[in-house]
């Protein structure tokens, strides 16, 4: 709050819609559905609806990013260990950007 930046309170019970929950994690909602009915997460239902808990969702994207970066280090550093890096040759006049 003191660099200007917004601060929003919610539950820590707030029940979200699927779409919420898809549009959040970037996903489709068929997608999401089929990931929750596997077991994903823990979801209820209201009437015919499903419902996610929004602390939930955090929590796995939170998980899902992790385990991205993750991922991602492990490529990058066995690309380096294979020598991957020192193979970039410049063209004839090119220069780094």
């Amino acid at each position: 709050m003191c660099h200007g930046q917004t601060v929003t309170l919610i539950p820590d019970n707030l029940a979200i819609t699927t779409q919420r929950a898809a549009d959040i994690l970037g996903i489709s909602r068929p997608f999401f559905i089929k990931q929750l009915e596997s077991g994903l997460m823990a979801h209820h239902r209201i009437g015919n609806q499903r419902r996610v808990y929004l602390r939930d969702v955090m929590d796995f994207a939170k998980k899902r990013d992790k385990e991205r970066l993750a991922a991602l280090d492990m490529l990058a550093r066995d690309a380096f260990e294979a020598g991957l890096y020192e193979r970039n040759v410049f063209p004839e006049g090119g220069m780094d950007e």
